[in-house]
Order: structure tokens, then sequence, then C-alpha cells
């Protein structure tokens, strides 16, 4: 984290990969005590419901296709709301330091003094698969797994070695993506699968041989985000795909709202896969706070003999009001009843256990239960967001003295008419697979939006909570498929998935269709782990050696050139198939003398200097054994970094320095320093080095040693590559290559 002198903070915030439940407590906990969030177009939606009412929002979100937001834009932004003494939240899908730009805010955020932290999310690569039922890895099938981008990841070194390959952001050219991961050495045959919108009731999980999950896309018009898996253990996910076998998935539910707390009965019919919409959107307005605060001194006084709540938001709002007079949960001296479930949770987060608590929400019912607890002649304060009349009628007539106080307003009519019209594009569109009616008023709002015609709901089922509410749903002209036999949550949701049933016997629910079988010769063999393990590793996992024989055919054809080919084509085509694209081919530059000179070093067992670990990972160790080469790295070393930190110089520069020795006569492979070229430039100058070979690759090459011509005029062998970004892998593949050559021409002899 960044120290600051200024008072405001940010907060870089995983969202996770789409379910807003999948976001950590963490993440949450700040998202509440935000006072500005700044959000992408993947976060979930219903995570800024948990902002406080006063947060500003603030919509960054990129399309594909269209800017309009720069990234430079999104960091002057934070830094502005950090400056006015802000927290901020910034709300990112998945990890913001998964192809999240994390890195690129936080160092902005560094730059300018501002501080912050980052707080971890799911990330898409890892939802994903998960909720497909595609384990990343599996004994005896998948022992690594890399994840890249679909944009530029596709390099042979991460594609080829990965057990499991995960591409996020593949849809928009998946075309591309899969011809590059063929062409280096991915087979055709491989299962692949493709998920939409992980995580969210919106999933769908398309399978097939790599070769033809593009055309499958297509032919299903499937969205993004998808995130594409290519592996041997996709061919578990027809056993393990648990997310979409849940009973109600891809079923759209739409529940009648009545009250703006959040509801158990929602909550449940989304853990078993339903996608809920709630209508209408319901707002809370404050009151004057005169009337309850009067009400809880004389509460705490003792006047009152039972306190009755019926929501967790009234109990939030009673809370907050005793904070504001300076009172606390023992200001309640009376008996306290409750009734919802979600509501006796809330007072039990309190540390109050109510003496009588309901499950239902029915006033009737509440009332019934509620009576023989000993209210006959109590008077009985009743906080409230709308005065429950029946309520308080049926315990009038039992001798009770019922004082229900407003804590807050029920604001219905400000979205009404974009309530309506969202109810009526659902409707038309016949996205809506059943209708339910928890109570009575539920049946007068949803009416009131349709204006009083219950016509646009014929063929949807209805589902009502009791007989009361059912009586009012034809009382209004609604058709009543299922009257729940309790009337509870549980009752209703079991209610549901009767209607459900009964609809759909022996039929897929729609989003199975989209799960499409691997087809072919790709029977998935589940008979026994081992008997699973051996065919699947048999078919799909290629030794390296033959893939990489496979891929440089390909390579071959793509340039037109057969065998046998000349040592420099040797070199080229190497690099062509580590890069995965044979345009890069014109653009390779190799001096007359580097294939001799490169050999003859190598032959003499002199060492190769390489700037980076990730180049000398990417060479083959057995191949130097052979030759004898001693490897050496520079800018790796803690010794390197430190002397560095000591001088305030570029660790690039300090390597250089350390290891000239090494480098004369020897090979000097720099792959990601454009600095640590440019000083070796420099040694040569003031000929304090002399290398036998310089292969020289880093970003931002080009402009740092204008390529070929500055080695050229150092009259010291090169191979680079001219126009692109080259790096580690490119660099290690031509290195590979003149160690190839080497070793064949050393055993030939």
């Amino acid at each position: 984290m960044s120290r600051s002198h200024c008072s405001g903070k940010v907060w870089l915030v995983g969202a996770g990969p789409g379910d807003p439940q999948l976001i950590t407590a963490r993440g949450l906990a700040l998202l509440r005590a935000a006072d500005a969030v700044v959000y992408d177009r993947l976060s979930p939606s219903a995570l800024l419901e948990e902002c406080p009412p006063h947060a500003e929002r603030f919509d960054v979100g990129k399309i594909p296709g269209r800017q309009t937001i720069t990234q430079e834009e999104i960091n002057a932004l934070l830094v502005r709301l950090a400056r006015e003494g802000k927290r901020v939240i910034r709300l990112k899908g998945g990890d913001p330091y998964v192809f999240g730009h994390g890195g690129e805010e936080a160092l902005a955020l560094n730059a300018a003094g501002i501080a912050w932290e980052e707080v971890p999310g799911v990330s898409a690569a890892i939802a994903a698969a998960a909720y497909a039922g595609v384990p990343l890895t599996h004994r005896g099938l998948a022992s690594s797994f890399t994840v890249v981008s679909g944009h530029d990841g596709l390099t042979q070194s991460r594609v080829a070695n990965a057990d499991t390959l995960v591409i996020l952001m593949a849809l928009e050219q998946l075309d591309r993506v899969v011809e590059r991961l063929c062409f280096l050495g991915r087979a055709p045959t491989e299962p692949a699968a493709l998920v939409h919108a992980a995580s969210t009731p919106d999933q769908q999980t398309l399978r097939a041989p790599l070769a033809e999950i593009a055309k499958r896309a297509r032919a299903l018009g499937l969205p993004p985000p998808a995130t594409l898996i290519v592996g041997p253990t996709v061919m578990l996910s027809d056993h393990l795909n648990w997310f979409e076998r849940r009973s109600l998935f891809g079923r759209r539910i739409l529940v009648a709202r009545t009250r703006p707390h959040p509801s158990r009965l929602t909550e449940q019919l989304r853990a078993l896969g339903a996608d809920v919409i709630q209508l209408p959107t319901i707002r809370v307005r404050p009151l004057d706070h005169s009337p309850i605060n009067a009400a809880l001194r004389q509460l705490a006084a003792g006047r009152f003999g039972w306190v009755v709540f019926g929501s967790a938001l009234v109990v939030e709002h009673v809370w907050d009001r005793l904070a504001a007079l300076g009172l606390d949960s023992r200001a309640l001296r009376a008996k306290v009843a409750a009734y919802g479930s979600g509501t006796v949770e809330a007072l039990e987060r309190r540390g109050i256990r109510p003496d009588c608590a309901c499950p239902g929400y029915l006033q009737r019912e509440v009332a019934r239960h509620l009576l023989p607890a000993g209210l006959d002649g109590s008077e009985v304060i009743l906080p409230c967001l709308e005065v429950p009349e029946t309520l308080c009628a049926m315990l009038a007539n039992h001798g009770c003295r019922p004082v229900a106080i407003p804590v807050a307003e029920i604001d219905r009519e400000s979205s009404r008419q974009a309530d309506a019209d969202r109810l009526r594009r659902l409707l038309n569109a016949k996205e809506i697979d059943a209708i339910v009616f928890p109570a009575s008023r539920g049946v007068e709002l949803i009416t009131a939006l349709l204006q009083g015609d219950p016509s646009p709901l014929n063929g949807v089922p209805i589902v009502c909570m009791g007989p009361s509410t059912a009586e009012t749903a034809h009382r209004h002209g609604f058709r009543v498929d299922v009257v729940a036999e309790e009337a509870t949550f549980d009752g209703l949701v079991r209610a549901v998935a009767s209607v459900r049933t009964a609809a759909e016997e022996n039929e897929l629910p729609p989003s199975y269709p989209h799960r499409e079988e691997l087809g072919g010769t790709q029977e998935t063999v589940i008979s026994g782990r081992r008997a699973s393990t051996v065919s699947l590793v048999s078919r799909y996992a290629l030794p390296p050696e033959e893939i990489e024989s496979l891929s440089l055919q390909r390579v071959r054809a793509a340039l037109g050139e057969n065998e046998p080919l000349e040592p420099v084509r040797k070199i080229v085509h190497r690099i062509v198939y580590a890069a995965g694209d044979p345009t890069l081919a014109p653009r390779v530059r190799i001096h007359p003398d580097a294939v001799a000179a490169g050999v003859t070093a190598l032959r003499r067992g002199r060492p190769i200097v390489v700037d980076v670990r990730m180049v000398e990972a990417g060479l083959n160790r057995r191949m130097i054994t052979q030759l004898s080469c001693p490897v050496h790295c520079g800018i790796d070393l803690p010794e390197v970094a430190a002397e560095a930190r000591q001088l305030g110089l570029p660790r690039a520069v300090v390597a250089v320095r350390r290891l000239r020795a090494a480098m004369d006569d020897g090979i000097v492979v720099i792959g990601n320093a454009p600095t640590a070229l440019l000083s070796l430039l420099d040694l040569i100058d003031a000929e304090q080095v002399r290398p036998a070979l310089i292969v020289g690759m880093p970003v931002g090459f080009v402009a740092a040693a204008e390529s070929k011509a500055e080695l050229a005029a150092r009259a010291v062998p090169f191979i680079t590559i001219e126009g692109t970004r080259g790096g580690s892998a490119l660099a290690a593949a031509a290195t590979n290559a003149l160690l190839q050559l080497a070793f064949n021409s050393e055993k030939d002899q």
C-alpha cells in the first residue's frame, strides 16, 4: 500500500466473476462504507445496491469496439476523488490484477501520492471453469494450467506446455484464436468449452472439439463475455457441471415485490438457479424522526409491554435511531416479538432473541401466532414502513392497544412508469417463466403496473402464497395455477418448483441445448478413474517432441518452404513457431555471420548471458548440458538489485557491467530490457567487451537501438526482429535454434 498525507483513499476491489455473492467479505464491507464507486461494465450491478445512498457512482465501463473512456482518464478520476477526501472503491469485474489494469491504476495512485489497497476477487479464469464443472487440475489428467488473454497472449511457450489452457476475452476473435492454438500444437480434436456469463443465471456452456467450437458458437449466437477452456479435463464437465443442473436453473421468475428490504424468498429461488426479477422498484425515503424518537424514549421508560418488528429494514432503522439518541438495545424494556425469518435474524445479529417469533409474513397468521404469547391487554409498539392494518385490527379486537410508528416512507411512484415499461417488454418477449405473488399487496402493485389489464399475463404460470392472496388475484382477473400448501417462503419455493416440474415434465430447461456434446469419436469414458485417465491422456496429451514436430510442419506449410532448410531459415521458423505468427518471418533480421559465430561459440562451451529468468526458463536445458555451456542471468540476481538501489541505476545497467567478463566471445540474449542492450552497446563502443553474438528482442528494442543498424555499426553479429514487440519467448526460441544447430553439427562430427 502507498502512504499519503491526504485524507482520501482508494481501494481496488475485485467484484468477482458475475454472481454478486462471490465478492469477498472485505470487499463488501468496503463497498457499504464508500463515498464514491468507480465501476466497470462487468461489475455485478446488484453490488451497486450495497452502496450507501450518498455514494457517488461513476460508470467507466469500456465497451468492446468503442472507446468511451481512456485508462488515463480513469486514473485521473481516482486521483481527483481521493484528493477530495473520499473513500473511493474501484470496483472491477473478476480480480483487479488479472487482465484488469489494476497494476496500472495502482502505479498511477503511487505516482500521485494517494493511499490505496488491493482487495483480491475471484477471477473469471477460475470461476468459469468451476461453474462449468471443469477442474483446472486433476490427478492423471492435468498438473498445470495457464491463463492468457485472447488478444495477445498466444505464444508457443504458453500454449503448447499447458495441460489446461484458459483464454479470457477470446470470443470476439474466436476463429483466429482457434487457428493459432492449432498452429501452435493443440490437437484440433482436443476437448474445449466456451463458458458465457459464468456464475450468473445467464450462464451457457458450449462443449465441442477445439476445431469446431467457433462454428458452433456462431450457430448459437453466443454473446460475450465468454471464457475458452482447452484441455482433457473439459471431458469431466458432463459429470461435474453442478451449476446448470440446479432445479430452477434457466428459469426467469418475476416476484411481485411488496417490501424494500432484501427478500428471503428471492434468495431461496436464486439458490436453486432461478433468475429472479423483482418488481415494482421500491425505495425508502426518510421521514421526520420526531415520532419514532419519542416512541423509543417511551419504550426505554417502560411504557410498552411489547415491541413487534416486521422487517429487517425496520430493525436497522430502529437501531440507527437508538444510536442517534445515545441509547442501545437495553432501551427495549419490553418483550420482543418478530415475524419473518429475516427479521428474526436481524435481531439476533444485534444480540436480541425474540420472546415470540413467527416465520411467516401473513398478518392474520402473525396475529394468531402472537396472541397466545400473552399480548392480551398490552400496549404494543409496532415500528413499521407501512402500517400493518390487519394485524393492528386483530390485536385491538383482543384487547391490545397497538401503536404503529412509521420509521420511513416507501416510495413506489418515482419509478412506476419505468417499471411498467420493463414489465411489458419482458412479457411481450415471453421472457417470464412464472410470476409469484407472496402477498395480496403484490397483486395490487402488479395490477397497477398493467393498468388493470391482466391479459399480458395469459399463459404465464401464477403462484400465490396462500388462499387470501389467490382470492385477491382472482378478483383482479388473474388465473392462479398453484397456491402454496404452506404460507411460508419454503412452501412458496416448493410451489414454484412444482409449476416447473408439471409444465416441463420430461424436458430439459432451455439453457441445456447450449451445452453441446463433443460429438464424433470423443465419447467420455468414466467407467472408473483409472480407465478415464488412461483414455484421455493417451488420446490428447501428445509428447512435447511430437507437438513441436507437428507445429514446425505447420510453420513450413504456412511459409511455403520445405526441408532441407538453410540454418538461417531454421532460426526464422523457430521464431515464427514461438510467436505463433507466420507474418513475423519477413521481419526477422539475421547478420550474415550470426549462425557461424553462434554455433562456434556454443560448440566451444562459451557462456550464454541472459537478462531475465524468463529467457533462461525458455532455454533447452538438455542441449545446454550436452554442449557444456554455462548460463548467467543478470537482472534477477539479488546482489544486482541491491547494487542498483545503492547506485541509483537501472538493474539492467548494473547486470551488464557485472557480467561483462562472461560476455566476451559468448552469446548475449536480451529479451525484455532495452536499457540492458543500450548498456551493452556502450561497453562495446568503449572496447570493454566483445560478444560473439547478440540476440536482442526486448520490448521497445526498435526505439532503443534502431535494430540492425545500431548492431551492424559495431560489426557484431546479431539476430533481431524489426518493427514488432519481441520479448523473452522469441529470444529464447532463436537461442534454442542455435543450440540445435550446434548440437547437430557436433553430433555429425
